[in-house]
């Protein structure tokens, strides 16, 4: 529930949505993996 809200926080930022059009699935990558690091630390 805390990543839902994270992303929904991260679509409502403009340059968030310029940069998503740009490199989308780079961008969930590198989040996914920043995230998976904060959960198993």
């Amino acid at each position: 529930m805390a990543m839902f809200s994270f992303l929904k926080n991260l679509l409502n930022d403009s340059k968030f949505k310029k940069d998503l059009k740009l490199n989308m699935y780079q961008i969930i990558e590198i989040e996914r993996d920043r995230i998976r690091a904060i959960v198993y630390q």
